[in-house]
């Protein structure tokens, strides 16, 4: 199945405490046969300063769904909520290790 895929778009962020940011990024596939896919990322970046930074944000969650909303909604109880950002956190230095 052909499909066109459009540039991520940035749903939601926020500031974190402390410096950085917890961002929700959707990108639309469009199929040409009317069945369009939604795939978010729920993205957190712990530097305040992104200036010569060689790696992108961490991706701490991923959602798919037919529609935008539906991603975003997915995904947007552990951008709202710190202790569960944190958490997220932890498991991915525990398992870069």
């Amino acid at each position: 199945m052909h499909a066109i895929k459009a540039a991520p778009e940035r749903m939601f962020v926020r500031g974190l405490p402390g410096g950085g940011f917890v961002a929700i990024d959707v990108t639309v596939d469009h199929s040409l046969f009317g069945h369009d896919r939604c795939t978010g990322v729920l993205v957190v970046e712990r530097r305040v300063n992104r200036a010569g930074a060689d790696s992108p944000p961490l991706v701490i969650g991923r959602a798919v769904g037919s529609k935008v909303e539906a991603v975003v909604d997915q995904l947007l109880p552990t951008a709202q909520c710190n202790p569960a950002i944190g958490a997220a956190l932890l498991r991915h230095d525990r398992d870069a290790r």
